[in-house]
């Protein structure tokens, strides 16, 4: 196999006839409604060694939780969170190493204990709208006070912040370091911008591109073999802009790119014809092959079966869909 690989005339050509190839086959098997293994009493995708657990996204080792994307281990009792490896009962955190019994942070790192409205602290324990703390305690909006003093204040502040209905809410989006098309947000929940703007958003607009293309898209050689050294000065149209349906407002694309030494080192190396694309429309192209972080009650698409199950294959999507017993039946 390793030899016919190697002998194989990786053209442009070749692989789309390959892909092609590849799609219509994978449409016409089963897939299991969901992505992992050893999940018990639990809905999303892409879960690992997970139980009693709902709507987790990316995640492994989670227990009695919900909400959670992007956790990866030893996580329990917690909710609303992303970005976390060990989470023990915390609520809305996103980015923070290891919370323990904390409610809101940001971009924290090691150990967060019992701390509320904390952002990029280190190591932080019994602390409240605190930024940039390192190892520190009883602090409060970065004040240091007793432990008695703490505590006093820290009541008052709750009890406050019940009363406007800010208490357990997340930053406002008012305070967001970044734009909403500038995050992970607008790959898995895209808005247009009129969308993001009326929810209170913030929203970057990117200037407008006008590059001097160099060599169209139409213009590029089938194979790497045929790719001279001076590639490295040309600028490369991006195929999207071939396609009308691929243009828009909000789309990412570069519009054109060039091609590094390294890549071409690496492109020759691997054999394989140079991309066609500026890389935020290959990121894209990627993205689409992973389910979205959306959930659908379905039933299995086995005939005779009547099991039913939340998955994140949409209703419309061209897959055939089959519970985790049917599915095993037929693959193993």
């Amino acid at each position: 196999m390793k030899k016919k690989v190697k002998n194989f005339i990786w053209s442009r050509k070749f692989i789309k006839e390959s892909k092609e190839k590849l799609f219509k086959l994978r449409a016409s098997l089963p897939v299991k409604f969901y992505h992992g293994a050893n999940v018990s009493n639990s809905t999303g995708d892409y879960i690992q060694n997970t139980e009693r657990t709902k709507m987790a996204f990316n995640c492994r080792d989670n227990k009695d939780s919900a909400y959670m994307q992007d956790a990866w281990d030893r996580t329990g009792d917690c909710r609303d969170c992303t970005e976390l490896i060990v989470g023990v009962m915390s609520y809305e955190i996103q980015g923070v190493e290891a919370p323990h019994r904390t409610i809101v942070a940001r971009s924290c790192f090691g150990t967060i204990t019992d701390s509320c409205y904390c952002d990029m602290c280190f190591s932080a324990q019994d602390c409240f709208g605190c930024f940039g703390l390192k190892q520190k305690q009883y602090c409060i909006l970065n004040k240091q006070y007793s432990k008695e003093e703490y505590f006093k204040l820290k009541e008052k502040i709750i009890e406050h912040m019940r009363k406007t209905k800010e208490w357990g809410e997340y930053f406002p989006s008012s305070l967001s370091p970044f734009a909403y098309n500038e995050s992970m947000a607008q790959d898995y929940f895209p808005l247009t911008k009129d969308e993001a703007l009326t929810k209170g958003y913030p929203w970057y607009d990117r200037p407008a591109r006008d590059y001097k293309i160099t060599l169209f898209t139409k213009d590029l050689p089938e194979s790497i073999n045929n790719v001279e050294g001076n590639i490295t000065t040309e600028v490369i149209q991006c195929a999207t802009q071939n396609d009308v349906d691929q243009k828009g407002e909000y789309s990412l694309c570069t519009t054109a790119f060039n091609i590094t030494s390294l890549e071409l080192t690496l492109y020759k190396k691997m054999k394989i014809p140079l991309p066609e694309k500026c890389f935020p429309c290959r990121r894209q192209d990627r993205f689409v092959f992973r389910n979205p972080r959306k959930l659908w009650h379905r039933k299995c698409m086995k005939n005779g079966c009547e099991n039913e199950f939340e998955t994140s294959y949409a209703p419309n999507c061209p897959e055939i869909v089959y519970c985790a017993d049917c599915y095993k039946k037929e693959v193993y």
